[in-house]
């Protein structure tokens, strides 16, 4: 009766073991697709952001980057902004640290300090062009707007 019992086992188990193998091996595709829409490689970025965390100093590079681009700064210029990015990453890394569990609305009244004290070391740097375009650019509508979260102009409320 053992006997009987461990033959009929041991096939049990290899098919068991070979198919635990091909469940380890194949690896699940990247998604590509979103409700049967393909995605180009901008959106694949965005959506796996969450993935690619840079450090303060890598995050301010990318900045600078994008400023220069879109506000037309020097290479001096350009470093300095990345600096003052640093600067601003650092201190709201600080932030973040020691205002966790605390209240919501004095960690929004101190990173909101921080911001105008980052946006008034841009404005140092910039020209006043610069400074115009990097305020209508960096505006939250703007932004918003970018992103595709809002059409560029809103409708006015009916009755009013």
């Amino acid at each position: 009766m053992k006997k009987l019992f461990f033959i009929l086992l041991a096939p049990l188990m290899v098919m068991v073991s070979f198919s635990a193998e091909a469940q380890t091996e194949t690896k699940p595709a990247k998604a590509t697709e979103i409700q049967g829409k393909k995605l180009n490689d901008n959106q694949l970025q965005k959506l796996n952001r969450h993935k690619n965390i840079q450090s303060p100093e890598q995050a301010a590079k990318r900045y600078a980057m994008n400023a220069q681009k879109r506000l037309g700064l020097t290479d001096e210029q350009t470093t300095k902004v990345e600096a003052e990015r640093i600067i601003f990453a650092n201190k709201m890394q600080e932030l973040r640290k020691s205002a966790q569990g605390n209240d919501k609305m004095s960690y929004r009244d101190e990173m909101m300090v921080l911001v105008k004290d980052f946006e008034t070391g841009l404005k140092d740097i910039f020209t006043a062009e610069q400074y115009e375009q990097f305020l209508k650019t960096m505006s939250r509508s703007a932004r918003m707007e970018r992103s595709g979260q809002r059409p560029a102009t809103t409708a006015p409320l009916k009755g009013k």
